[in-house]
């Protein structure tokens, strides 16, 4: 009887103890109850308002703060808790914070807490709490949401009330509260999201090379058949990794295109990096290094690598220093990729791809570039040759063979667009074929080779 007593106590005390959400944290933000007197660790938000302390806007303690002469609905005080949430983890977190109007008003005014983040290449996101009509009692506002960010990443974090109304209405603001609600991470003092590069001499040159962006902006297929995915499963940080499968071939890879990047920073030394694993199941082994291959006028195809290393089933860092130090104006194209060769072609995640250059920036004089043309949609004249001088005499008759007989494939440097792309200065258009086309911008276009150009070229 004792025994059922005491597990009939127990059971009682046990139901009895109510539920409570612990902190990991004590309160993270100093001075969020504006006690020292002044508004440290506060700042102004959207368009002009005054913040004022006093103690004529307090709810508790010494002090609360004013909103006052306020300009739009975007007027307010905020909190920069971005350093805050770096040094304690993604995780859970409660914001809480009271206010009331200054003054009575008939006016409708609405009011809630945000809290707004910006993540690199993510739009900025907004966690808000429930919005509540605002009077001159007070009201607590709060917000309880877990934030699963990667914290290294993050580029902006506001915590503020926001007061919407027909008039600017000023508001009074006290005791925010900031609390991490699970536990506290310390930030990796060793963790470098993408690549430290200290002797830089550029930012970093690649655009969505984290894949942030959730599209192929920026990259291009290479090589034969593949097939690429974004998922966070294939992130190393961040929302997005990149992942590549049913490759046709050690060749088929995804590659950023540098040839613009090279005519605005010069050519010279560049350093690339990337971080690259096998896929999920994958289990041959397999060897990577990433390629700058460089197409350079009247010479054979130039390939400058960094060192081969094994791949495997964990992220690892590859990195190609290279020098490209070929006369600019012959470069006909630069891509940069990374290969991965091993038994049945394996799939592979790519992830923080980044390229500095590391000597000085020296940019090429533009004007020796000769741009790609495009065939499609560009108005055409055709070459007058009617008026041109033809021998009278001493004439050898025969056929001349055109030498790039080929169609347009939709690659960039195909035969015949590399004939239009060198024929399209000016000084060389007397050597183009009978049937070019001359675009408005002074560019040559060799329309599709046709029987009846065959024909007429025979005649």
């Amino acid at each position: 009887m004792k025994r059922f007593l005491a597990i009939l106590i127990i059971l009682t005390l046990v139901i009895a103890i109510p539920q409570f959400t612990f902190a990991a944290s004590g309160e993270l933000v100093e001075n969020m109850g504006f006690e020292d007197g002044t508004i440290k660790g506060h700042q102004l938000y959207g368009p002009t308002a005054e913040l004022k302390v006093d103690e004529i806007y307090k709810r508790s303690g010494k002090y609360g703060l004013g909103v006052l002469k306020r300009t739009g609905q975007y007027s307010t005080m905020a909190v920069n808790v971005k350093d805050t949430v770096y040094n304690n983890g993604a995780g859970s977190y409660k914001a809480s914070v009271w206010l009331k109007l200054t003054e009575k008003t008939d006016a409708q005014i609405k009011a809630q807490l945000v809290l707004n983040y910006g993540i690199e290449g993510q739009q900025v996101k907004y966690v808000t709490s429930r919005a509540q009509n605002l009077t001159d009692q007070w009201q607590e506002f709060v917000i309880e949401t877990t934030l699963n960010i990667n914290v290294y990443a993050i580029e902006s974090m506001l915590l503020y009330p926001q007061v919407q109304g027909t008039d600017n209405v000023d508001f009074c603001v006290d005791d925010l509260s900031f609390v991490k609600t699970s536990q506290v991470i310390k930030p990796d003092p060793d963790y470098a999201p993408k690549d430290d590069v200290p002797n830089a001499t550029t930012d970093q040159l690649l655009y969505n090379s984290d894949f942030e962006l959730g599209d192929e902006d920026g990259f291009r297929l290479e090589g034969p058949t593949n097939t690429f995915e974004f998922d966070k499963a294939y992130a190393r940080t961040g929302q997005y990794g990149l992942g590549i499968s049913d490759r046709g071939g050690k060749y088929s890879t995804v590659a950023f295109d540098l040839l613009d990047t090279v005519w605005e920073y010069g050519t010279g030394k560049y350093r690339a990096c990337m971080w690259i694993r096998l896929a999920d199941g994958v289990r041959t082994s397999a060897n990577c290094q990433i390629v700058f291959k460089c197409t350079v006028r009247g010479q054979a195809v130039k390939y400058l690598t960094g060192n081969i290393k094994s791949l495997s089933g964990e992220w690892t860092k590859f990195v190609a220093e290279v020098d490209i130090n070929f006369p600019i104006e012959d470069i006909v194209s630069i891509s940069l990729y990374p290969q991965v060769i091993g038994e049945g072609d394996p799939d592979f995640y790519v992830d923080d791809a980044t390229l500095y250059k590391t000597s000085a920036v020296e940019k090429p004089d533009d004007s020796q570039r000769v741009e790609d043309i495009e065939v499609e949609n560009v108005a055409v004249n055709a070459i007058d040759v009617s008026g041109a001088e033809r021998p009278t005499s001493d004439t050898t008759v025969g056929a001349i063979r055109w030498d790039a007989w080929y169609g347009h494939d939709g690659e960039r440097l195909s035969v015949i667009s590399q004939v239009e792309k060198t024929l399209s200065p000016a000084q060389f258009h007397f050597r183009a074929p009978f049937f070019a086309e001359v675009t408005q911008e002074g560019g040559i276009i060799i329309p599709e080779y046709t029987q009846e150009i065959f024909d007429r070229e025979m005649e």
